[in-house]
């Protein structure tokens, strides 16, 4: 009963203008039950090794006093494009609130959390994207410090949602919201990022790896 009056209540409010809730699924789920947190890891996987590309960028910067300004632009396009306006947004519209839903106040400070560490990296890429503006007067040494600082928060952050958020949280979520996420991740990545944004990243993420 609770199940079904939490599917009544959500599926009203994805018809509100702007809401950020949870879709859920009116259509009965054929074969295995969905796993949202396993596309979240997947994406975590290629994040982790742009992570380490910045990493590396940092130590030559470090080393050399000098910008490869066109290589640190292409990290940050990737990491407020596909971290950020996609992967975040799946977290912060969807996962983040069916999680809290279903396991009330022992999730609720670690979201909390997770959410203050979002808006803590938009403002280093946002740092690090107006010193790269300055061209001639970046300070090599600030941009440096501000890329390390967002390469190192992140990466402790995925770790955090990796091996107990989404652990915690998959074991409450139901499999009718299970497949109502995958619809909310769908809507994002295709008809608000576009079609093709997923291979256009993940071909930039290659370009920067290899």
């Amino acid at each position: 009963m609770r199940n079904l009056l939490a599917k009544v209540i959500l599926c009203t409010l994805l018809l509100l203008p702007g809401t950020m809730v949870t879709a859920v699924s009116s259509e009965p789920q054929t074969g295995p039950t969905q796993h949202p947190s396993a596309q979240l890891e997947k994406e975590h996987d290629i994040t982790l090794k742009m992570l380490a590309a910045a990493r590396e960028e940092v130590v030559k910067i470090r080393q050399t006093g000098t910008l490869n300004s066109q290589r640190i632009l292409k990290m940050h396009d990737f990491f407020s494009n596909f971290v950020d306006k996609c992967h975040h947004a799946k977290e912060e519209r969807f996962y983040f609130p069916a999680a809290k839903f279903y396991d009330g106040r022992t999730i609720e400070k670690m979201i909390a959390d997770l959410i203050n560490e979002h808006n803590y990296a938009r403002t280093l890429l946002q740092e690090v994207a107006y010193m790269l503006e300055q061209k001639q007067t970046a300070d090599p040494a600030l941009v440096a410090d501000r890329l390390d600082r967002y390469a190192e928060m992140i990466r402790a952050h995925i770790g955090k949602e990796n091996q107990i958020l989404y652990h915690q949280a998959d074991i409450r979520l139901p499999q009718a919201e299970k497949a109502g996420l995958m619809e909310g991740f769908a809507r994002v990545e295709k008809q608000e990022l576009g079609e093709g944004f997923h291979d256009k990243y993940h071909a930039l993420a290659m370009e920067i790896l290899k």
